[in-house]
């Protein structure tokens, strides 16, 4: 084409049409997806370009190819290996000491039974209900979009965009200080075959994933909408173990770096150190009413500034530490059912027998059975 101007084009399409010569299709390679900002819109300006000279030309279809740029990967778009990449292949190798023993270790992580799902709501994130609140899984958070705070066992861990938080089994967390009533909050919670241990080290942090890591977390999120794809399920979880990995040697990486600071305004340091309280206050045996002496206001104001801050009333936080601590005693072997109730801030264990049946319509004893055979969703059923 000698020009792209619509009176040229109009021209051309006159012309075509003279000469019984269709004008079907007219394409573009762009890259919708590159990393710098520049770049996707030249593409995004190029490509509206197009969409006005197929308009001039009357051409019906526009193919638009989205052009990934891998440079430096080993397989290019297609999956093809580069051929210039296997030039960067060592000349040599070491010779291993044995044919028939290599890298392997005892304990590593490998998740099961994940699930992927989003929360576009303050509504939908600040569930008060007992069976949302109480959960046996790990449930790895991450921020897509609107800040917040998770109050991690009386532990405020405030999220920016970007940054994630793993919670462990039994821990009770709620949601607090969103600053929009709009959010995207994306949620994965899993069970663990193995490397519970080398999980610990992410324990009430705020991770920050790097972009390989949140490369990673884009495709459990794909794969978990692609129910048609052939070992779907071997991929989401192998990504998992994948993601899970990367963010336990970043933060071996980080360790000694100073910890970010919690927000320091009044509204904050005060229901942070209300939590801490009433979960201190399992230890110490101490009232509602103690606790609101400690925070020098009456009980009444503190029941309903506390309701007011958590959207829990204090009676039901504190009812769910307790359930979180007897279930989590429960499942280890060695603890009498004295002990586990002594350890969930009960002086005596035949209030603890009536608060356990109370709350989960089952004795301690059917309790601890249904935890150890894995079958606590009978407990609570989702």
């Amino acid at each position: 084409m000698e020009s792209e101007d619509s009176a040229y084009a109009c021209a051309l399409k006159k012309h075509s049409l003279v000469q019984g010569v269709a004008l079907n299709c007219i394409s573009t390679n762009q890259n919708f997806v590159g990393p710098e900002p520049e770049v996707r819109q030249r593409s995004i300006v190029t490509t509206n370009r197009f969409i006005r000279l197929a308009h001039d030309l009357g051409i019906p279809m526009l193919p638009t190819f989205c052009v990934l740029d891998f440079s430096g990967d080993f397989f290019d778009v297609f999956g093809t290996v580069k051929k210039e990449s296997v030039s960067d292949f060592p000349a040599e190798m070491a010779k291993p000491e044995s044919y028939y023993r290599g890298v392997d270790t005892a304990s590593r992580v490998r998740s099961q039974n994940a699930v992927v799902f989003m929360r576009g709501s303050k509504t939908d994130l600040q569930q008060s209900s007992l069976s949302n609140l109480s959960h046996h899984r790990y449930v790895w958070i991450f921020v897509i979009e609107t800040a917040g705070v998770v109050s991690l066992e009386g532990s405020r861990m405030p999220l920016k965009v970007g940054e994630a938080l793993l919670v462990l089994p039994y821990q009770f967390h709620h949601y607090v200080d969103l600053s929009d009533s709009s959010i995207r909050w994306l949620f994965v919670t899993f069970d663990l075959e193995s490397g519970a241990d080398l999980l610990e080290i992410l324990n009430h942090r705020v991770l920050k994933p790097d972009e390989r890591s949140v490369t990673l977390v884009r495709r459990i999120v794909e794969l978990w909408n692609r129910t048609d794809k052939p070992n779907r399920a071997a991929e989401l979880l192998a990504s998992l173990d994948h993601l899970l990995l990367r963010l336990t040697v970043g933060m071996e990486e980080q360790q000694g770096a100073p910890e970010r600071q919690q927000s320091s305004s009044p509204t904050v340091g005060w229901i942070g150190r209300a939590e801490s309280l009433v979960v201190r206050s399992l230890r110490e045996g101490w009232t509602i009413s103690n606790i609101a002496e400690k925070l020098n206001v009456s009980e009444r104001q503190f029941r309903a500034r506390f309701k007011a801050e958590t959207g829990v009333s204090v009676r039901r936080y504190k009812a769910n530490i307790q359930l979180h601590r007897a279930l989590a005693g429960m499942k280890e072997s060695h603890l009498s059912m004295g002990q586990i109730s002594e350890l969930s801030g009960f002086q005596s264990q035949a209030v603890f027998t009536r608060f356990v049946q109370r709350e989960t319509g089952r004795s301690p004893t059917q309790c601890r059975r249904l935890l150890r055979s894995g079958t606590l969703d009978e407990i609570f059923p989702r």
